[in-house]
């Protein structure tokens, strides 16, 4: 029994012994992991400064490609609101958070037996990119005040009305049938009448095959009523939903003083001010297509690929004239193409000062890369 409680004592000092490390040892080995880490963070460093970017693109990439999807799936436009931030001039073109359009149903007037009562087919100047121009048109009017209800305001004067409740850009179609004509103007028809609403639309349709307009409703004689009301449908264009908005990750924004159309396009920056900041918003065909894309209520050329830069949010990252913002390490593109719609992810060639050209010649040149980079996915 002595001699079994022996070998069990010399057993568990043996294994006390073996289990124990020296001062020296320990040194050893956080010496070891140290010279590791100082070699790894160094490579690691850019990765981790670059991973809010990234992520942010990834973000964007699906929450447009799933609008686009959305719009196939339903068959109705769909459309990403970018949301600026404020309209300070120093954060206005800064983008943190993007939100859903969809479409409202058909509008047929407050009453079932509601009619539109065609009047004239006359040129009609209107303003588009702040150039006026004259276009073939024809106007119906209506009698529901609904129509003209102010929807948004300007935010630097809530005086202004930016949209109504139907408004430009939106499309009418009569006797519950297409064509489908673009409402290019709406106002009230008489000071007296507060409830009349003339609705002024484009001569052509804009979608399906069909005859003109005059062709096919000729319009209303107010004297002998000949020609009854048309019952019309009003598509109202989208609008931003009450779903979740996409937050962009911390660290990260989209910078719309770089971003536009085309390879050196300015669209979406902010004008100085007093002028208004507008709002972007891009629109998803059904056909999976950029059907429109909006500045405010103007659209836009849509012809030309959509690119939006991503870059850091970090106090040495400033938009000034120099162009840092372009120059900016990680920052990313995120482009649109507007045929099909498919959006792609690729890293930004950035800003060579030493380079003869101009920041609009570089910026030019870097969009143009971003069509013969290879796609980033989902790094």
């Amino acid at each position: 029994m002595m001699k079994r409680t022996n070998q069990q004592q010399q057993q568990q000092r043996r294994r006390c012994h073996t289990a124990g490390m020296t001062l020296v040892e320990l040194l050893v080995v956080v010496a070891i992991i140290v010279g590791v880490l100082a070699v790894l963070l160094p490579l690691a460093k850019p990765l981790i400064d670059g991973r809010d970017v990234r992520e942010a693109s990834r973000q964007v990439n699906a929450y447009l490609a799933a609008a686009q999807a959305r719009a196939i799936g339903t068959g109705k436009p769909v459309g990403v609101f970018f949301t600026r931030q404020g309209t300070d001039p120093a954060q206005v073109n800064k983008v943190y958070q993007m939100e859903l359009m969809t479409s409202p149903v058909l509008y047929a007037g407050p009453t079932e037996n509601a009619r539109a009562f065609m009047e004239n087919f006359l040129p009609k100047p209107i303003t588009v990119a702040g150039t006026v121009i004259t276009v073939p048109c024809a106007s119906v009017l209506i009698d529901d005040p609904q129509l003209l209800v102010p929807v948004e305001y300007d935010p630097t004067n809530p005086s202004v009305v930016i949209r109504r409740w139907v408004d430009r850009g939106d499309t009418i179609r009569f006797q519950n049938r297409k064509p489908d004509y673009e409402i290019v103007a709406i106002e009230l028809a008489n000071p007296s009448t507060p409830t009349k609403a003339r609705i002024w639309f484009t001569h052509a349709q804009t979608t399906g095959p069909a005859a003109p307009v005059a062709t096919q409703f000729p319009p209303n004689n107010p004297a002998t009523k000949v020609f009854p009301g048309l019952s019309f449908q009003i598509q109202r264009r989208p609008r931003r939903s009450a779903a979740n908005p996409l937050e962009l990750p911390v660290g990260a924004y989209i910078d719309l003083t770089y971003s536009g159309a085309g390879a050196g396009g300015y669209e979406f920056q902010a004008g100085p001010p007093p002028a208004i900041p507008l709002s972007v918003s891009v629109i998803f065909s059904p056909h999976g297509g950029v059907e429109r894309v909006y500045l405010g209520n103007e659209a836009v050329d849509v012809s030309a690929p959509l690119h939006f830069l991503i870059v850091r949010d970090k106090p040495e990252v400033t938009s000034v004239v120099n162009g840092p913002l372009l120059a900016a390490a990680g920052s990313i593109w995120v482009t649109v193409e507007p045929l099909v719609g498919k959006v792609s992810t690729s890293e930004n060639l950035g800003y060579d000062p030493t380079l003869t050209l101009t920041l609009a010649e570089q910026l030019a040149l870097a969009r143009s890369a971003t069509r013969e980079a290879q796609n980033m996915g989902g790094r």
